[in-house]
């Protein structure tokens, strides 16, 4: 199993509890506002370190080409979260 993600992104997921207490009461047009992906991604990091913690693989795109070409080829799931960063056009395997 592969989660595709960015370090800004699990940066966010990790720093979620503080994010939450600080923002939740703000109006919606603030700009750390917390929305739904905040809960999805932070629930669906958690279970994958909780159950499959030595059995999935936490790829970054800025990661060689080769190597994740060669992730891709030996994975049967993929998890691409909706607001991975580095996935961008350019990133063509």
């Amino acid at each position: 199993m592969i989660y595709i993600n960015d370090d800004d992104s699990i940066y966010d997921v990790l720093n979620f509890s503080n994010k939450m207490s600080r923002d939740i009461n703000k109006i919606e047009k603030s700009k750390n506002w917390i929305g739904g992906e905040y809960y999805i991604q932070t629930c669906l990091y958690l279970l994958l370190e909780k159950k499959f913690k030595n059995r999935y693989i936490r790829l970054n795109l800025s990661e060689p080409t080769l190597y994740t070409k060669y992730i891709f080829n030996i994975c049967k799931i993929i998890i691409v979260p909706g607001w991975t960063n580095e996935i961008l056009p350019n990133n063509i395997l």
